[in-house]
């Protein structure tokens, strides 16, 4: 793709039943999009900042959001890349087919770990 003069627009990643990857690049408003799916357990990834050096903000998060691990990262946060309350990589959405339920998971978490720390910050 850089060969080609194509610029990387981003990297994304979808927790599914496995884990899809989109990789979006872009040259002159033409953009081509990569997707392809790996298993959520044992997969490692080979990194592109070889390739496109700015690919290490995403793939620093891919690797703490979701665990996957990306060998070869040319500036590797080790897992430090988010300042996180719960430990990456974090879980899995609870109804994988539906994100609605996991959306409404997460903001109940949330609220519970808010009220909990403003009743700390009181004490």
């Amino acid at each position: 793709m850089r060969e080609a003069g194509y610029r990387l627009v981003q990297i994304g990643c979808t927790p599914l039943e496995e884990f899809q990857l989109d990789y979006s690049f872009d040259r002159e408003g033409e953009f081509v999009n990569l997707r392809f799916s790996i298993p959520r357990e044992g997969t490692e990834l080979l990194s592109i900042t070889n390739i496109y050096l700015c690919a290490f903000t995403y793939e620093n998060e891919i690797h703490d959001l979701f665990g996957i691990n990306i060998t070869g990262i040319a500036i590797d946060y080790t897992g430090n890349f988010y300042r996180t309350k719960m430990k990456p990589p974090l879980p899995p959405p609870a109804n994988n087919k539906d994100n609605s339920t996991s959306l409404s998971d997460s903001k109940d978490e949330i609220k519970k770990t808010s009220e909990t720390e403003a009743a700390n910050s009181k004490k």
